[in-house]
């Protein structure tokens, strides 16, 4: 991840006098905040449930009940004229809301035998399940971070990025990294067999083998999980419905924790070994599965955990082999993945699927893109960052109901900040104030690092103003980032800036600008973007904008 110096150089363009350091807020902050949930309702067959209003709902925060402030349905628009003309004489069409989806592809470990095959299902859901209006991005991991397309609202050309990711030979190192270990165990276990070294010196090489796979394997999903939680902040408007389907085969719980049991397997009845022992020391990745849980939820992201088989079937424990083998590693192997798929998407309202037949599941989740309900209550407390419990029941006990089971109440200054850093990625709506963002040539500092001085100006015209002491104040935050869409970006760098303003220069303050100069430090190889924002605290109101590093 690049990294942001912290030096700051603010300059102002008219005669204004700006406090040295920034007191306490000028008014306080009474943020009015709504959590809208999104939440589908199905019967107990999988059938969707429609027509359903505010009062057949219950919402509780943190256990406690919450009167319901808002709530709509929003659904697809008829497929016909015929059918819009019925469903105007029926009731008032569905609402809609625009959808931004992200496809997110760990190249890694989809399995080259199931690769196009995948790739193709995928084609076809995007198609379906994009409409007018909505955006889509296809970011791919190989090791690595990479925005293939960015945003875009072309449902073709998202098909046409996962059909090349289809084709696309790179990766399969999750998979290659499996077969080599499990050769190099079932080595051990013959040269054992043979009497080249003693069994117990070759059951500790295998568990070497075994462990080494094991730290790899941690090391691969924990970089994983941190790349999907870096993507995420790629959303930003908080007013769009946010979805992230990922495809993969392996994000275990434990990781590793296959290969410790292949060694188990093949080994337990060669020597005196308590079952199940050696299974304990796989790389738990608990935290960083709850990590990207927690980020998806505090932006209110639905994900949709998809794997497209590849990593079934890739241990060779037949029993009828002439090898005392097990089917026990292959059973671990597949139960570790799905049961982080499905507690990652269940607790933020999507869907998991890990074998039978995709079209079903794929169709289930085009559906849920465009048919739910969206219910809003208004929670206790200030803005603090922290992670709470939501519950929604529906009256009717037959009813299933599918949400994001956490929050995070978060600031305007947090959401602003959002906001910047997907600006990176895309241009975002330019908001209320006027601000524009300059970069000069960039300095090489060595190590493969520059640094791109940044100024950050805002016009004066729209900034809000209030009287105190015999003057005009005002406050304002300014944010800046730099990425790229193979770096990511970096972290969001804040400043705050309270305004003393004499009475007789507002004449001229509304007609000039302010300027803010930073140091952004990038990577060279990459070419970066530079995205500032700035929030007026005072009225809520904020700008963004953006430039190429030279």
């Amino acid at each position: 991840m690049n990294q942001l110096l912290s030096r700051i150089a603010v300059s102002v363009a008219a005669a204004l006098s700006l406090a040295a350091q920034a007191p306490p807020p000028l008014v306080e902050s009474i943020e009015v905040n709504v959590v809208n949930v999104d939440v589908v309702v199905t019967d107990k067959s999988g059938k969707r449930i429609t027509g359903l209003t505010s009062d057949d709902f219950e919402i509780f925060d943190r256990g406690k009940r919450r009167a319901i402030t808002n709530f709509s349905e929003f659904g697809a628009p008829p497929s016909s004229a015929a059918d819009a003309a019925a469903s105007r004489a029926a009731a008032p069409a569905p609402m809609r809301r625009r959808n931004t989806v992200i496809f997110f592809i760990d190249s890694t470990s989809v399995d080259p035998r199931r690769r196009h095959a995948v790739f193709e299902q995928m084609r076809t859901f995007a198609g379906a399940a994009l409409q007018p209006g909505d955006r889509a991005m296809v970011a791919t991991w190989n090791q690595r971070l990479r925005i293939t397309q960015p945003f875009i609202d072309s449902a073709e050309e998202i098909q046409r990025t996962l059909a090349e990711a289809g084709d696309d030979a790179a990766g399969f190192g999750i998979v290659n990294n499996r077969r080599r270990t499990q050769q190099l165990i079932e080595g051990e276990l013959d040269a054992g067999i043979r009497g080249v070294i003693p069994m117990g010196a070759a059951y500790a090489n295998a568990c070497m083998h075994a462990e080494a796979y094991a730290e790899e394997m941690f090391a691969h999903s924990r970089n994983l999980t941190i790349g999907v939680s870096r993507v995420l902040d790629t959303f930003a408007a908080p007013e769009d419905k946010k979805i992230l389907v990922y495809v993969g085969d392996y994000l275990p719980q434990n990781a590793g924790a296959e290969m410790w049991q292949l060694v188990e397997d093949l080994f337990a009845t060669r020597l005196d070994l308590r079952r199940e022992v050696h299974r304990r020391r796989a790389a738990p990745i608990a935290t960083w599965l709850a990590s990207l849980v927690r980020s998806a939820n505090a932006s209110g992201v639905t994900t949709y955990m998809i794997s497209g088989g590849g990593g079934l079937h890739q241990l060779n424990v037949d029993a009828s082999e002439s090898e005392p083998f097990s089917a026990t590693a292959q059973n671990v192997l597949e139960a570790e993945t799905h049961v982080s798929f499905t507690n990652t998407a269940e607790l933020t309202g999507g869907v998991a699927f890990t074998g039978g037949d995709p079209r079903l599941v794929l169709k289930k989740i085009a559906d849920d893109f465009h048919s739910y309900y969206s219910i809003g209550f208004s929670p206790d407390g200030k803005a603090d960052g922290k992670e709470r419990r939501i519950e929604v029941r529906a009256k009717n006990p037959r009813y299933v109901v599918r949400y994001r089971q956490s929050y995070v109440l978060r600031s305007t200054a947090d959401e602003v900040a959002d906001r910047v850093a997907a600006n990176v990625y895309q241009a975002e709506a330019a908001g209320e104030l006027v601000v524009r963002a300059d970069a000069d040539a960039a300095i090489d500092e060595g190590r493969n690092r520059i640094r791109v001085p940044v100024k950050v100006r805002v016009e004066g015209r729209n900034v809000a103003l209030i009287p105190r002491d015999g003057a005009l104040a005002g406050d304002l935050t300014v944010f800046v980032c730099g990425g790229s869409a193979k770096a990511g970006t970096s972290e969001v760098l804040r400043h705050s800036q309270r305004l003393n303003i004499a009475l007789s220069d507002e004449a001229r303050f509304r007609a000039g600008h302010l300027t803010f100069t930073f140091d952004v430090i990038l990577e060279r190889k990459e070419k970066s973007t530079i995205s500032a924002g700035v929030l007026d605290t005072v009225s809520g109101s904020w700008g963004l904008a953006r430039a190429d590093s030279l």
